[in-house]
């Protein structure tokens, strides 16, 4: 690639000391090796770049396979918007290495903004269209049918607060309302608005009331396939603008968050592995990463998010999703509580917390294996601001209901499981809200209730042996010898040795709640 003055290529800006590449008001910024990389293919001025070379001189002291040769070179072509097979900036030679060709096209220091810009509406080709590095979206003012002062408030509220809700996620980056309304005024549709702010998703919506509901229409476009990933329709009773703004603006954020999750885990398991970026592997390990029920599953899921660790390293929630997966490697695996495990969880949430203090997901592997290791005070803190940071935290609330369970706030732990279970009422780890109340119920007397939620936690298909236990004493409480003998069966199957010293490393009640639990396993035989 011919190298312009001001460190250009092509089209784009670049800055290496900052690792940003701008182009046309959109900027996205590198990994530090992707940055190193692309340097040491700048500085040779169009010549071949060996593997090997950059693997040396990018990678200094450490041994590393292509594979992170390979993913930094797939984030530089998806930054510049290349393409291994059509490459129009990054050539791929054969056996050798790299280098960067003559570009098509070239951006005089003299142009004018109308003669390099797409036009005012027209979306920018596909092949000129740098995705951002992360997930992100713009959330575009709802439009209203019928409109009212009343509509029209609660669609400019709705708009807002759902911008506000999936910005708290912290791992999706949210345009500014500012950018969309200076956009939107210029009517564009959402796919052409989106790539004009650099963003992957688009959302988009209608609202409608009558004198007694709102009904709020939305839909999520890909404004890389161009494609509406997903549409869905919500009604709520208008009783009060601010309640329903929050009613609805709630549910709203939550599917979109979900919706984003599901189809960028979609898109990382049709890719091959080695193209993936840092993202793109996180999304591939995510749902193992939290759902996980083997030491195969395990193992193979520490790989993929290790290798997103590499790659990115200052991402907080990729940190934070091998700091859970960790804990999770602790509660099935290793012996319980095991201080080797629970320090490697307490050192990768550390990191996550120390990238970013308000990433959720962080504090909630670090509440876990805090109170995992007998600190319960300081881990239900971590646990109850990471609800605070994200209240539609399905993960967040299961793990706070627990520790609010252990110190014997059995009230404030189901009010939690219940509304895990609104938030996402199908998730793939529901067996976890089901065994909260298990618990929060049998406890509290409602036995028959109780055993009824801990056995449908102990038949969910991604359940383990805790689930087994928790059924087992709860059906000895509600007085179901053949239960009991059920979930006994199931247990011993999964782990013959676990008994009643092992659920308490775990699971560590105190007083009464610990005396009665105990009770039930023994007369178990636990």
């Amino acid at each position: 690639m011919m190298i312009a003055e001001g460190q250009k290529i092509g089209p784009f800006d670049v800055d290496l000391d900052s690792r940003r590449v701008r182009r046309d008001g959109r900027e996205s910024r590198l990994s530090p090796k992707a940055a190193g990389v692309l340097a040491l293919l700048m500085s040779a001025n169009g010549q071949v770049v060996a593997r090997q070379r950059l693997l040396d001189e990018v990678w200094p002291d450490v041994t590393v396979g292509e594979e992170v040769l390979t993913q930094a070179i797939a984030e530089l072509r998806r930054v510049f918007g290349d393409h291994a097979r059509n490459p129009r900036y990054l050539e791929t030679i054969s056996k050798s290495g790299y280098r960067l060709l003559p570009g098509e096209v070239a951006t005089p220091a003299s142009a004018t903004a109308s003669e390099t810009a797409p036009a005012r509406n027209e979306a920018p080709p596909l092949g000129d269209w740098a995705l951002p590095s992360g997930p992100s979206v713009v959330v575009l003012p709802f439009e209203t049918i019928a409109a009212s002062p009343e509509t029209m408030a609660i669609s400019t509220g709705l708009s807002r607060d759902i911008a506000v809700a999936l910005a708290r996620s912290r791992w999706l980056f949210v345009t500014g309302r500012g950018s969309v309304a200076v956009l939107k005024a210029e009517e564009l549709d959402p796919i052409t608005l989106a790539r004009r702010l650099g963003v992957r998703y688009a959302l988009s919506g209608h609202a409608m009331a009558d004198e007694r509901r709102l009904r709020a229409s939305v839909q999520l476009c890909d404004a890389e396939t161009t494609r509406v990933v997903w549409a869905e329709t919500f009604e709520c009773a208008l009783d009060g603008v601010f309640d329903v703004i929050d009613a609805i603006g709630r549910q709203i954020a939550t599917s979109v968050e979900t919706r984003i999750e599901a189809h960028m885990r979609t898109i990382a398991r049709l890719k091959p592995i080695e193209e993936l970026d840092a993202w793109g592997l996180y999304h591939r390990a995510e749902g193992p990463s939290r759902y996980a029920s083997t030491m195969a599953e395990v193992e193979q899921t520490h790989a993929i998010l290790s290798r997103a660790v590499t790659l990115a390293p200052d991402a907080a929630r990729i940190s934070a999703a091998l700091a859970s997966l960790e804990f999770r490697r602790q509660l099935l695996f290793e012996p319980p509580t095991s201080t080797d495990a629970l320090l490697r969880c307490v050192d990768l949430a550390g990191r996550a917390i120390e990238l970013d203090a308000d990433e959720p997901d962080g504090l909630v592997a670090m509440g876990c294996a805090m109170g995992a290791m007998g600190d319960r005070s300081d881990g239900l803190h971590h646990l109850l601001r990471a609800v605070a940071l994200n209240p539609s935290s399905y993960i967040a609330r299961s793990f706070c209901a627990w520790a609010l369970l252990f110190v014997g706030r059995n009230a404030d732990a189901l009010a939690h499981a219940d509304a895990g279970q609104s938030i996402s009422p199908l998730d793939p780890a529901g067996f976890h809200m089901s065994a909260i109340r298990a618990h929060a119920l049998t406890l509290a007397g409602e036995v028959e209730e109780g055993y009824r939620a801990a056995e449908a936690s102990d038949l969910h298909p991604r359940s383990s042996h805790l689930a087994s236990i928790i059924a087992v004493w709860c059906a000895v409480a509600a007085g179901l010898p053949d239960r009991v003998d059920f979930h006994v069966a199931r247990l011993r199957a999964a782990r013959p040795d676990f008994g009643l010293e092992d659920y308490f490393k775990l699971f560590p009640f105190e007083g009464d709640a610990r005396e009665t639990i105990a009770r039930y396993l023994k007369a178990a035989g636990l």
